[in-house]
């Protein structure tokens, strides 16, 4: 079928980072050219001319940024809300609340550009620009990881295929996927494999006994364990 490509003709980024995309929105980081950075949300129109910059957020490294994206649940509505802060505890409690500012400072020590994206009960913690995963939460329960785990972004997945009952986590350093339960966040099953340097979205079957791996340069895998 046809296919939009949409960009912008500015020469002020180096480099861009995904942070969230659905049929109608998306979010990204930017490294600019000054060395400051920028979070932009563009409304993805029908047409070329339709996208919209909904909303643009500079800021220099030095500063830091605690940023908030909540999702819709129902996938027929467009809007979302795009929340940021400075790295200030003051500022924070005033845009997120206690419990946010909490989750956020709880990863002061490791970065001070962090990113919440929340869909209804279940929230994702991630540093903005790396792709690393901090934190994965649902209603009460949260869940900090103590390794190198990648962040997945969220583009249009997983699909009905895919189960949202369990979430996956890649240790690109030890070549390990962890698979949790999403109600508890209990690790499930870890699988051993050297092919998963240069994953970027792992989702796991209900029976847990394939998963189906997307890679850098737009290639596909699957993974089943040996018995």
């Amino acid at each position: 079928g046809e296919k939009t490509v949409y960009y912008e003709t500015g020469r002020n980024v180096q480099l861009s980072t995904v942070i969230y995309c659905n049929n109608w929105n998306c979010i990204v980081h930017d490294w600019l050219v000054k060395e400051d950075y920028a979070i932009k949300w563009y409304r993805l129109g029908d047409k070329f001319n339709n996208t919209t910059l909904m909303k643009e957020h500079q800021y220099k490294y030095s500063h830091g940024l605690a940023c908030k994206v909540i999702v819709p649940k129902d996938k027929s509505w467009q809007d979302l809300e795009l929340l940021v802060s400075k790295w200030d505890t003051t500022s924070m409690l005033e845009l997120f609340g206690p419990h946010d500012t909490e989750l956020f400072m709880k990863c002061d020590s490791k970065s001070k550009e962090c990113c919440i994206l929340q869909h209804g009960e279940e929230k994702t913690m991630f540093h903005l620009g790396r792709n690393q995963l901090y934190m994965k939460s649902y209603k009460s329960l949260d869940k900090f990881f103590n390794f190198n785990a990648a962040y997945q972004p969220t583009i249009n997945f997983p699909s009905s295929y895919w189960l949202n009952q369990f979430f996956t986590v890649v240790d690109r350093d030890n070549h390990k996927i962890y698979v949790y339960d999403s109600d508890n966040t209990k690790l499930i099953q870890v699988y051993d494999s050297p092919f998963i340097s240069d994953l970027i979205v792992v989702n796991s079957n209900r029976a847990q006994s394939l998963l189906l791996c997307q890679h850098e340069n737009h290639r596909y895998s699957v993974i089943k364990p040996i018995c």
